[in-house]
């Protein structure tokens, strides 16, 4: 005789549900598991009866034959007016949609990328393998030699769906169903195990991003064959995106990635522009939109791009589509001049990686050059602007980050009259001068604060402030998990003619307590926040050395002349 625990489907057939006057009635079903309980379970399955839904409840239509043809990411026709600004620094800066997002300029240069190093993306790494495993979906297309490697033969889908008799039918397969499910499974696991090791928390993973099983709470694979269409169909659609944030995550684990992080003000996210400059493929990071990643709820940051120097060059109008602010940097001397040889053969490797064919080389240059100098203004326009900046500022502008923490506003350099013309209330009015206090003043003005907030505290909040100047009095390290602390970096800016100050990441904590000295570090307790700066290196020393290939292996940041050595001797003593 049989096992008399009932091993029942997950739900089971009741003539109470179904199609009625447009919508689909469902009712609780009660089903048996292996332990001989009873558990209630909500159906909400509209495959079984009714017209096919996918998972955002929209009618499923006829499956389209997978293109072949590349994705055509192309700028619109009408190219955005930019804003202009100048700098100490001699360069002009072009943006492109940097008023919605007000984005200040970079701290600091990286020098171009390898294209060998951006075709292999170094996605091959030790403890990595899962990256061989994206498959080829009809949207976005991977193709070209970028990511040739990384798909999957459509036959390898969990799901297929096909046109018989003018019906829509689906062809699951249990196999490929349970193997594409243990992936994820693992890919979501790997996920947390490589946020834990970033030390960034701003990563919420949204609910439909969970297993399957976990959202329902039922035996997985289910033996019902709609809510296995729905579990195959689900991961499909995601896999997409999950290995987007696989991607994020390994750029995250490179040195300079997470100094890129560091450098950014608490109120900015980390967003798409940092992505693609950590090696992430323009067309993954087009992906990560509306994911756990980024959402149009936040504020985008932008990328600065020497134009005709680096690769990222490449970027522009991909960037652009996606509405994400760009800056282009340049030589005012230099603003006319044609692309480097060099640098417009890699712009031409790159763009045919993404699958698109030239017949010929003068072609391909052709392409290239009308596609990127489209983006620079000419040269009236630049002229005009600048003479605009000139004539009501009397000296050069740029946004930078106030040493309080805050941005200043851009200063619009559009010519008067135009159609973005929104620079001040009166075409006369000059622009005043923003004065950014010096870290000595900074503090001062700090200390004054904090006397007139003690002075109103209660007895319980003095006593908490108290204990915490107790805590740390001998400056040692506030720890990863420690998430009531905040850490405070005080650099200088490119031309060297203010101290600017940023927030530090937990995950870099040990490595900032390994290289100040104590007379290099200052605790508020009142405000609970750690203040970190270099007194050996002034503006005065020139541009810092950089760092050799050792300290990138080993994961140590140039944060100066201090001595790493010299440091550690000073905590321990």
């Amino acid at each position: 005789m049989g096992d008399s625990r009932k091993r029942a489907y997950p739900f089971e057939n009741d003539p109470a549900e179904g199609w009625k006057d447009g919508k689909y009635i469902s009712a609780s079903k009660t089903r048996t598991d292996f332990d001989g309980g009873k558990q209630s379970i909500q159906r909400d399955d509209p495959y079984t009866k009714g017209p096919r839904l996918d998972d955002n409840g929209n009618t499923i239509r006829p499956a389209r034959v997978l293109s072949r043809e590349p994705l055509q990411l192309d700028p619109p026709q009408d190219t955005p007016l930019p804003t202009i600004w100048t700098q100490s620094d001699g360069y002009v800066y072009i943006g492109y949609r940097v008023k919605q997002f007000r984005v200040p300029p970079r701290k600091y240069e990286r020098g171009p990328m390898d294209f060998n190093q951006t075709r292999a993306l170094d996605w091959e790494r030790p403890g990595f393998p899962y990256l061989a495993f994206i498959p080829d979906v009809a949207s976005p297309a991977f193709f070209g030699s970028l990511t040739n490697r990384f798909c999957i033969s459509p036959r390898r889908f969990p799901v297929e769906e096909y046109m018989a008799r003018g019906v829509m039918h689906t062809k699951v397969d249990n196999v490929l169903v349970r193997s594409w499910y243990r992936c994820e499974k693992n890919i979501l696991a790997v996920l947390d195990i490589l946020l834990n090791s970033t030390g960034y928390y701003f990563v919420n993973y949204p609910d439909s991003f969970l297993p399957d099983s976990l959202r329902l709470g039922v035996p997985y694979p289910s033996t019902d064959s709609g809510r296995l269409v729905k579990i195959a169909l689900d991961i499909r659609n995601k896999f997409v995106m999950l290995f987007s944030a696989l991607s994020f995550f390994v750029s995250l684990r490179k040195t300079w990635g997470r100094y890129e992080i560091n450098n950014v003000e608490s109120n900015w996210q980390q967003f798409q522009g940092d992505v693609i400059v950590g090696g992430v493929h323009p067309i993954w990071a087009a992906k990560m939109q509306e994911t756990m990643i980024c959402s149009t709820r936040i504020r985008r940051r932008g990328v600065i791009i020497d134009y005709g120097k680096t690769n990222f060059t490449f970027l522009v109008p991909y960037l652009l589509q996606f509405n994400m602010p760009v800056i282009l940097r340049m030589k005012e001397s230099r603003v006319m001049s044609p692309l480097d040889v060099k640098l417009e053969e890699r712009i031409i490797s790159m763009t045919r990686a993404l699958g698109y064919g030239f017949p010929s080389q003068a072609s391909a240059a052709e392409f290239v050059q009308h596609r990127f100098r489209r983006f620079v203004p000419t040269r009236e326009y630049l002229d005009a602007a600048l003479a605009h900046i000139r004539r009501y500022t009397g000296a050069s502008y740029a946004p930078q980050d106030d040493a309080d923490g805050t941005t200043a506003d851009m200063y619009s350099s559009e010519i008067p009259g135009s159609s973005l013309d929104q620079t001040t209330d009166s075409e006369t009015a000059p622009v005043e001068y923003t004065y950014y206090p010096s870290r000595e003043e900074f503090f001062a003005r700090r200390d004054k604060e904090n006397e007139e907030k003690e002075s109103r505290m209660s007895t319980k909040d003095l006593q908490r402030v108290q204990s915490r100047r107790q805590h740390y009095s001998k400056l040692q390290e506030p720890g990863r998990n420690n998430k009531r602390t905040k850490v405070y970096m005080w650099d200088w800016t490119d031309d060297g003619t203010r101290e600017y100050r940023t927030l530090v990441a937990p995950g870099d904590y040990e490595m900032l307590w390994d290289t100040y000295k104590d007379y290099e570090m200052r605790y508020d307790a009142v405000n609970d926040e750690f203040d970190c700066w270099d007194s050996e290196w002034q503006p005065s020393m020139g541009l810092r050395p950089p760092m050799d290939d050792e300290d990138r292996q080993d994961g140590l940041f140039d944060f100066g002349n201090a001595d790493v050595d010299d440091a550690q001797e000073n905590r321990s003593a």
